[in-house]
């Protein structure tokens, strides 16, 4: 039994208080149980004089002050605690005993780095006569309870934090635009010094890059945005590679900084970071980033419902991020569907322009070409013919050019070694460009066949180099070089119209003027240049736009004002069977002859021209305007005619293809020969070649028709 003063001393038995309706005392003979039993409870009881002096402590309080419970006895609440705290149990000893009210009080205060709550009951102590002379109280520890209320109340504000996440991420379609103030109500309701959101890159070797992308602070914490450590940081080489194993299988990193590895200690440390807790973002199934929430005031340990929470709202910003994404890929997608159905439509109608204006330069080439054979040599007329022919051949470039881009130009498809044709046009490209404007040239490995036109895609370069070039006026450099593409997926190079499969890449790199993004949405388009008058023609870029598409590719274009400019081109490959077949660089011989044609053309002036460059080469012409004009002539002069030669397209409702066929019913050993200026127009060259049936575009040079009709003659049809 401890020694000190009765817990009925100051409430004797014989001098009950005055107040009638006070219980009775309690017996003395009960006084030594109630003694005992109040010195063992575990909660922390005391008795108090009116000057504050303890008049007893039980064993539970005599612990908590270090010493036995008598040493306690006659002593002050200065003696064991700070002044600012002794001073405020004796303030509050005094209301009670002044106010003759009990009163339940809660504190808190740090206990070995832990904050600690305690809730406090104090009750005024009446003496004999009915006044108060003392305060009798009982304390105990509410720590667990009041971090459960706290980790309730915390998991709401969490939750609260995840919704204002899904709403408003629903509401907008950019994330960025919210990230901050989510960062910062997570953070708020987590009640921790920063939130934070790091993205990830992969690289090449295993190694990822993390980067602070947004971050909230709770005052006096600042925000480390600028801080360049932050912003690009290599996991493995940070020593953070334990953080991305953990979180890219989506497990939680957490806990305090003190049990971390020494890296990761070292660095956290460095921020002010005692604990953390990291919780990983995936976005379409990849692992794409984390939220970190720091505590840099007190440890913290993190209950499963708040990890949870924190989950939740990790989870949420993938999908908006992925939402994002799908929807930046559409615009995508979509904007190049109306780039292209705009190009198809102005195409549709430049191609039908430069059809038309394909018969009257086919006319004037083969008539200049008559003019010079039979006008006699005259300075000032050759002079003058050789300028028009000069005109009429830019006239006639300028409509093949409108024909490409048309998808109406005639397509001559074979294998062809993209490294090769580059090469073969170096010499040429570098007397184009001058000298101030050096080109590098850096062709990748062996590399596969692509199925092509030659002439298309020297084209492609030429027009490519020259833009590259009209952006250095004062110099620069060129780089070309190739590459083999694996595309998996359309959206490996967001394209709608991409075919998984192998590509090979010309690129054009220049260090020219570059471009804005309102030229980006434009270049492609026919007659849009940002050149003087008469420096070009703004066909260029659209021919090349429309020759990568015939040949099944695509062209891309990166470019920022005073950095230059990049262009790729895809083309899909052959199988490796495939092999380039040499070209044929001579012109052909100029031949004539002395058969019969049967000639079908529906142009008039067109038929004149081509008639009289005929007979000029000692053939036998018979003209036809349409397909039942040549068959009333036919049946006259079937055994007289050696060679059809008709266009494709003609009025009246028989093509060139259908009259062939009809002639060669009745004489199978008939030569034919079919000329057309689009390739719209014409069914499968391979099987005109199978059945022995040449082809000539239009335009063509007079050496090409005086060459293709010879060739038909002699069964080698081209």
């Amino acid at each position: 039994m401890l020694p000190g003063p009765s817990l009925y001393s100051l409430s004797s038995v014989d001098n009950p208080p005055p107040n009638p309706s006070a219980a009775a005392p309690m017996p003395r003979a009960y006084e030594g149980t109630v003694r005992t039993l109040v010195e063992y409870l575990p909660q922390k009881v005391f008795l108090k004089d009116r000057q504050s002096r303890y008049l007893f402590v039980n064993e539970s309080y005599a612990r908590d002050l270090g010493l036995k419970a008598e040493e306690a006895v006659g002593k002050d609440d200065y003696e064991f605690f700070s002044p600012d705290l002794a001073e405020k149990y004796q303030a509050d000893d005094r209301r009670i005993m002044e106010s003759g009210r009990s009163e339940e009080l809660e504190e808190q205060y740090l206990q070995d780095g832990r904050r600690v709550w305690i809730q406090i009951t104090k009750a005024p102590v009446h003496g004999p006569d009915g006044q108060v002379v003392g305060v009798f109280g009982i304390f105990r520890d509410i720590t667990e309870k009041r971090e459960a209320q706290i980790g309730l109340r915390r998991h709401a504000d969490i939750l609260a934090a995840v919704c204002f996440a899904a709403q408003g991420f629903l509401r907008i379609s950019n994330w960025r635009e919210n990230i901050t103030e989510l960062l910062a109500r997570l953070g708020q309701a987590a009640k921790v010094s920063r939130s934070v959101l790091f993205e990830t890159h992969p690289m090449e070797g295993g190694e990822t890059i993390v980067r602070l992308s947004a971050e909230w602070a709770s005052p006096p914490f600042k925000c480390r945005m600028d801080d360049p450590a932050l912003q690009n940081q290599p996991t493995i080489a940070s020593g953070f590679q334990r953080w991305a194993a953990i979180l890219s299988v989506g497990e939680i990193v957490q806990g305090h900084v003190r049990d971390f590895p020494p890296a990761e200690r070292l660095q956290l440390s460095h921020y002010g970071i005692l604990s953390v807790a990291a919780v990983p973002v995936f976005v379409a199934g990849q692992w794409w980033g984390f939220l970190a929430f720091e505590e840099c005031d007190t440890e913290r340990t993190w209950k499963p419902e708040e990890l949870a929470a924190l989950q939740a709202a990790a989870n949420i910003l993938g999908e908006a991020v992925q939402r994002g994404q799908n929807e930046e890929s559409l615009k995508r997608v979509t904007s190049q569907l109306l780039q292209a159905q705009k190009l198809e439509a102005i195409g549709q109608l430049a191609g039908g322009i430069a059809h038309d204006f394909n018969n009257i330069l086919a006319a004037t080439l083969l008539n200049l070409n008559l003019l010079k054979r039979t006008l006699p040599p005259h300075g000032d007329s050759d002079q003058l013919l050789a300028e028009l022919e000069t005109d009429v051949q830019r006239a006639t470039s300028l409509t093949r050019q409108l024909l490409l881009f048309g998808r109406r130009s005639v397509m001559r498809v074979e294998p062809l070694d993209l490294n090769q044709v580059v090469e073969d046009l170096l010499r040429m490209l570098r007397r184009l460009i001058g000298e101030h404007v050096h080109l590098e040239w850096h062709p990748a490995g062996p590399m596969p066949s692509i199925p092509g036109d030659p002439g298309m895609l020297e084209q492609v370069i030429v027009n490519l180099v020259v833009n590259a070039r009209d952006s250095m006026p004062t110099g620069g450099r060129i780089r070309l070089d190739t590459r083999i593409v694996e595309i998996q997926h359309p959206k490996d190079v967001h394209r709608a119209d991409a075919r998984p499969g192998q590509y090979l890449c010309l690129a054009i790199a220049d260090t020219g003027c570059g471009m804005t993004a309102n030229v980006l949405q434009h270049i492609f388009e026919p007659f849009f240049t940002t050149k003087e008058p008469g420096k070009g023609s703004g066909l260029g870029l659209a021919t090349v736009y429309s020759i990568a598409q015939q040949h099944g590719g695509w062209v891309t274009v990166d470019s920022t004002v005073h950095q230059g400019s990049l262009f790729q081109v895809f083309l899909p490959t052959l199988p490796d069977a495939s092999r380039p077949s040499p070209c044929n660089t001579h012109p052909p011989a100029f031949p004539g002859g002395t058969e019969t044609i049967l000639l079908v053309e529906d142009e008039p002036s067109l038929r004149r021209s081509i008639s009289g460059f005929l007979r000029h080469m000692g053939y036998r012409v018979i003209e036809a305007t349409d397909g039942p004009d040549a068959l009333r002539l036919w049946s006259q002069h079937a055994q007289e005619i050696d060679l059809l030669y008709s266009d494709v397209i003609m009025p009246n409702g028989m093509n060139g293809l259908e009259l062939a066929n009809k002639l060669r019913a009745t004489n199978p050993t008939l030569k034919i020969l079919l000329s057309s200026g689009y390739c719209a127009e014409l069914v499968d060259r391979v099987d005109l070649v199978s059945q022995g049936i040449g082809f000539l575009p239009k335009p063509c040079q007079p050496h090409d028709l005086a060459s293709h009709v010879r060739r038909c003659l002699q069964g080698k049809p081209l």
